[in-house]
C-alpha cells in the first residue's frame, strides 16, 4: 500500500470518527438529561434541621424540603424558626457543565506569564509578586475631582509601589477570599501562610508548615470546586417572624454564658460584621478539611469531602476533590458584639467556631452527599439523596417511571462506542476532571464502563468478569464487522498484511473502521480470470486468487508499410 493511501484512509478514518462520535455524544446527551429529568425534585433536595451546630436546639430530622416550614417552629417561641442546612441537585448544573457555556470573572485565567483572578488582581509569575490596580478620584487644588490610578506589588516580605527586590518572591499560589478588603494566601513551595492588606499595605506572616508535613493545601477561605454555583450548600440561621413573609435574624445564646448574646452566621456573612476573624477554613488534596486559627497558629481538623455513592460503589467515608464534580465546604460561626446594634462600630468582638457544613456531588452527578461536622471535626449528620429510598446513584435508573427504557438506550447508545474507547474510560480512572466529564468526545468517564473502572477494588477478579461482560456487545459487534471486512477484502484483492490490519483496525474502532473501509475499498469493475474462472482486478498483475498474469496475444509487427 502506498504512502499517499495509506495517509489517505487515516485522514477519512479520523474524519468518519470524529463525525460518529458526535451523534454518539448528542444522543447520549439527550438522554442523560431525560434521565436526569425523571428525577422528582423531592429526590434532589437535602435539608438537616436544626442544623445541630447551635447549643440549645432540638435533635434535627431530615427532609427533601427546603426552606421554611411549619415543622421548623420552636414550640416555645411560635415566631421562632431553628437554624437550617441544606442543599440541592440543580439541572442547570449538567446543562452548562456538558457544553462550558457558563463563565465566570472570578476563574484564575493566565496570559503570558500572569494569572489573572480578576480586573484588578493579578499574580506575575516572572516576578513573583502578587499586582493590585486600582482606580480612584482626588480633589485638586482647583476643587475638581481628578481620575488617578495606582499599582501595588506584594511579596513575602511587605506591600510597594514598586516592584523592589527587597518584597522577595512568592511562587504556587493559593488565594483566599479576594474579594475581601484583606485576604490570606498559601504559598505551596514555601509553605507559608500570609494575610495581605492592600488598603493598610501590610503583609502579615502566619504559621509555617515543617517539611516533613505531609499536607498539599488546595485551597483556602472559600472551599467551592464552582463560585458561581450557590445551591451545593446554604445555611438559614435562626430567624424570628415579624410578620407574614418578613424576618430578621434573631439574637441567639450560644453557651448559656450570663446574658451575652452570640449572633451565628455563616461562611459568607462572617466577613461582613467581623471582617479581622482569626479562623481559615483550609483543603487537603485528600479531602480533608482543617481549620487554620491564627490566633493559636494551629491548624485543626473540620472534618472532610464526604464521597456520594455510585452506581457500583456506596458511600465511602471521604473523597478527593478531583473525585468530585461540585463541593463546598460552610463555616458556621458565633460572634459576639458589644455593642450588639451591627449599625454601630463594634467595641469587642468575639468570634467562636461551631461546625462545618460539607456537601458534595458525584463526578457523575446522580447523587449528593451532606454532611454535618461538630468543632472537633467529628461527623454528626450525614444524609444522601434518594428515590424511594433507593441512593439516587442506583435508583435513577430504575426508579423513576421510564428510567429502565432509557438505561437501556443509553446502554445501547455507550456499546456502539469503539472498543478501544470503551477500555480507555474503564481503566482512566480519574485522569479526567469531573467538570470535563460530560464534554468528553472519546473517552467517556461517566459511561458505565468509566462508573464501572472507579468501583473499589475489593473484589478485583468480579471487577474484570464484570467489565468484560459489560462490553460483550460492543466487542461481538466488532468482531462481525472485523469478519465481513476479511471475506470481502478477499474478494478485493488486498494483501494479507492489508486485511490483518483492518481486521485489527475494525476490532478496535468499530463501527467507525468499518464506515471507513467501506468508503475507501476499491470499486472498480473487476473481471473473470481465464484461469480460475473467479472476478479479478484488471489493475493487478497477476490474478489474487490465482495467481495467474494475464494471457494478452504475442505482438507481431506487420510485414507492410505506407509509403508516402
Amino acid at each position: 500500500m502506498s504512502g499517499s493511501k495509506m495517509i489517505n484512509i487515516i485522514a477519512r478514518g479520523f474524519i468518519v470518527l470524529v463525525i460518529f462520535s458526535l451523534i454518539l455524544f448528542w444522543a447520549r446527551f439527550r438522554c442523560w438529561n431525560k434521565l436526569f429529568s425523571n428525577i422528582p425534585e423531592s429526590s434532589r433536595i437535602l435539608a438537616i434541621y436544626p442544623s445541630g451546630l447551635i447549643p440549645g436546639e432540638p435533635p434535627p430530622h431530615f427532609s427533601n424540603k427546603k426552606g421554611y416550614t411549619m415543622s421548623e417552629l420552636d414550640p416555645n417561641e411560635p415566631n421562632v424558626h431553628f437554624s437550617q442546612v441544606h442543599c440541592s441537585l440543580e439541572p442547570q448544573l449538567f446543562f452548562n457543565n456538558a457544553f462550558g457555556i457558563l463563565k465566570t470573572l472570578s476563574t484564575p485565567y493566565d496570559i503570558n506569564e500572569k494569572i489573572y483572578y480578576n480586573n484588578y488582581l493579578c499574580f506575575d509569575k516572572r516576578k513573583g509578586l502578587i499586582v493590585s490596580r486600582y482606580k480612584y478620584e482626588e480633589r485638586s487644588d482647583a476643587g475638581e475631582m481628578i481620575a488617578k490610578s495606582i499599582e501595588l506589588f506584594a511579596g513575602p516580605h511587605g506591600v510597594s509601589q514598586t516592584p523592589e527586590p527587597s518584597l522577595g518572591r512568592f511562587n504556587d499560589l493559593i488565594m483566599g477570599d479576594i474579594q475581601s478588603r484583606s485576604f490570606w494566601i498559601y504559598d505551596n513551595k514555601l509553605r507559608q501562610f500570609y494575610l495581605l492588606d492592600f488598603v493598610e499595605r501590610t503583609v502579615k506572616k502566619g504559621i509555617q508548615l515543617e517539611k516533613s508535613n505531609t499536607r498539599e493545601l488546595v485551597a483556602i477561605e472559600i472551599i467551592n470546586s464552582w463560585p458561581y454555583y450557590s445551591g451545593s450548600v446554604g445555611w438559614i440561621s435562626s430567624v424570628k417572624w415579624i410578620e407574614k413573609y418578613k424576618w430578621e435574624y434573631k439574637e441567639i445564646t450560644v453557651m448559656g454564658e450570663s446574658n451575652e448574646k452570640w449572633y451565628c452566621f455563616s461562611q459568607d456573612m462572617i466577613k461582613t460584621y467581623a471582617p479581622a476573624q482569626p479562623y481559615v477554613s483550609v483543603l487537603d488534596k485528600t479531602g480533608q478539611i482543617y481549620i487554620y486559627d491564627s490566633n493559636e497558629e494551629s491548624l485543626k481538623p473540620a472534618g472532610y469531602l464526604p464521597r456520594p455513592p455510585s452506581l457500583f460503589m456506596s458511600n465511602e467515608p471521604q473523597s478527593q476533590p478531583k473525585e468530585l464534580l461540585v463541593y463546598k465546604a460552610l463555616p458556621v460561626y458565633a460572634i459576639l458584639r458589644t455593642p450588639p446594634d451591627f449599625n454601630k462600630p463594634p467595641e469587642r468582638v468575639e468570634v467562636k467556631y461551631l461546625g462545618m457544613n460539607v456537601s458534595s456531588v458525584s463526578r457523575e452527578g446522580t447523587a449528593m452527599t451532606l454532611a454535618v461536622f461538630d468543632p472537633n471535626g467529628k461527623q454528626i449528620y450525614r444524609v444522601n439523596t434518594n428515590i424511594n429510598g433507593i441512593p439516587s446513584a442506583q435508583a435513577i435508573y430504575t426508579q423513576p417511571p421510564g428510567s429502565s427504557l432509557l438505561t437501556a438506550i443509553e446502554y445501547g447508545i455507550e456499546s456502539l462506542q469503539p472498543p478501544l474507547f470503551e477500555l480507555a474510560s474503564y481503566l482512566c480512572d480519574d485522569i479526567i476532571k469531573p467538570s470535563a466529564g460530560y464534554r468528553s468526545l472519546f473517552i467517556l468517564p461517566n459511561s458505565f464502563m468509566g462508573m464501572l473502572g472507579r468501583a473499589m477494588p475489593q473484589r478485583f477478579v468480579e471487577k474484570q468478569i464484570l467489565a468484560l461482560l459489560w462490553m460483550c456487545p460492543s466487542l461481538i459487534l466488532s468482531v462481525w464487522l472485523s469478519n465481513k471486512i476479511r471475506k470481502d477484502a478477499k474478494l478485493t484483492g488486498l494483501s494479507s498484511m492489508a486485511v490483518k490490519a483492518w481486521m485489527a483496525g475494525t476490532i478496535a474502532f468499530g463501527l467507525p473502521a468499518y464506515i471507513t473501509y467501506r468508503l475507501t475499498r476499491y470499486k472498480e469493475v473487476m473481471i473473470t480470470c481465464r484461469n480460475c474462472g473467479k472476478l479479478r482486478r484488471p489493475d493487478m498483475d497477476t490474478c489474487h486468487h490465482c495467481g495467474s498474469k494475464w494471457d494478452l496475444p504475442e505482438l507481431v509487427a506487420p510485414n507492410w508499410r505506407i509509403c508516402d
